[in-house]
């Protein structure tokens, strides 16, 4: 609610002409931002609480009674963003994904505002009948329009990502050197007295480069948080009549906004899809960078089991050998106990040994033995013989089943 409120009162002082013209309304990129981030069942106490806001308007500011009988279509723009985002991109809008920020600026930058500048506009022109319907719905919606894409991405980023990760002070430094440099373009390019162009500081696309250093070295937060700073610089330099935009330059007062609403669009989607843009190569680099280690550990693996394959191969045929003889001494004992004893412990030994072999025969990924149906109870010794070597000092590894697994 008080932020909310702070974004009306910061609306109202980017009223451009006494007929409460604005560029720029931050109220409607709050409201959507904040029912973008809560659920359903919050959605009808927001929208109360944004209709309680703005009908309490005139008592708050005097002379407010005009803009405040369109609280039906600050209502209705959020509620249709926040909901044509929600079925079409998800629960979960995150702008630094292309296809999320270009549903945010089809969705709720362009469908939801121009739908609700109807009333707002026929409501508009019922006080003021001296203005064009179709100019007042291209302001109004317009002005709703830059106010979610200017201020909507912000909360949208910085809610997604609220923890400042740790960062060099070298790259503090940077961050600080662009924030004093924006800062500098709003106060002495958007801010310039009025006079006439004179040098390259003159323009507003002077602060396009800065905005470009943000997306290239800086994550969506800096770069959304830029574009702010510059739109409101723009509009309030304009509200003072500084700068490339002051109202004296413009043949008429709706060419005027049109030419600052403009600029504020060019530089904000510019800057966020850009942004987009290389967070989404970032992402695919890293997913290409975990996918090409997960193949190497594949192709190491699979060089692993044929080697095991070849030498378990190999270990096995020299079994076969073993037992063949283990058989010929046992038909060779002729009755003496200790030799029976001996030949029974080798070849209990080798038979043994052949299981592991034939296992890891299968791990080789050899042709399969024949299949047949076993318990897996019974094959739990046989797995904690095979396993327990590998396992030394204070390890140790514990294979049970229940006796009636299957």
């Amino acid at each position: 609610a008080p932020v909310y409120l702070c974004a009306i009162l910061l609306g109202y002082a980017f009223f451009l002409t006494p007929n409460s013209i604005s560029a720029l309304w931050p109220a409607g990129g709050v409201a959507l931002a904040t029912l973008t981030l809560t659920r359903y069942r919050m959605w009808p106490m927001l929208l109360v609480l944004i209709a309680g806001i703005e009908i309490s308007i005139p008592y708050l500011l005097a002379g407010a009674e005009v803009v405040a009988i369109a609280t039906l279509a600050n209502v209705i723009e959020p509620l249709i963003g926040a909901a044509l985002l929600r079925w079409f991109v998800g629960p979960r809008v995150d702008v630094s994904r292309m296809r999320d920020a270009l549903g945010l600026v089809i969705l709720a930058g362009v469908i939801a505002p121009a739908i609700a500048a109807v009333p707002g506009a026929t409501k508009f022109v019922g006080v003021e009948s001296s203005i064009p319907f179709a100019a007042a719905w291209q302001v109004w919606w317009f002005g709703g329009a830059l106010g979610v894409v200017v201020i909507a991405p912000v909360i949208l980023s910085w809610a997604n990502r609220p923890r400042v990760e740790a960062i060099s002070k070298r790259r503090i430094a940077e961050l600080v050197l662009l924030g004093v440099l924006v800062v500098a373009a709003g106060t002495l390019v958007l801010g310039a007295p009025p006079k006439p162009f004179r040098s390259i500081l003159d323009f507003p696309f002077v602060t396009f480069p800065l905005l470009i250093w943000a997306t290239l070295r800086f994550d969506t937060r800096v770069v959304t948080s830029a574009s702010m700073l510059v739109a409101f610089f723009t509009v309030w330099n304009a509200t003072l009549g500084r700068g490339p935009f002051m109202m004296i330059i413009a043949e008429s007062v709706q060419a005027n906004i049109l030419a600052i609403e403009a600029f504020i669009a060019t530089e904000v989607l510019s800057a966020l899809f850009l942004s987009a843009a290389l967070a989404d190569r970032r992402r695919a680099e890293e997913a290409r960078a975990v996918f090409q280690a997960q193949v190497a550990e594949a192709q190491k693996l699979e060089l692993v089991a044929r080697l095991a394959g070849s030498v378990a191969h190999d270990f096995n045929n020299d079994l076969t050998i073993m037992m063949s003889w283990t058989d010929y001494l046992d038909s060779r004992a002729n009755g003496n106990k200790d030799v029976d004893r001996a030949v029974t412990q080798i070849s209990r030994a080798a038979h043994r040994a052949a299981s592991i072999t034939n296992q890891l025969l299968s791990f080789g990924r050899t042709p399969p033995g024949p299949k047949q149906t076993v318990n897996v109870a019974d094959l739990t010794p046989a797995w904690n013989s095979l396993l327990r070597p590998l396992f030394h000092g204070s390890r140790r590894i514990e294979i049970s089943a229940e006796p009636d697994v299957g």
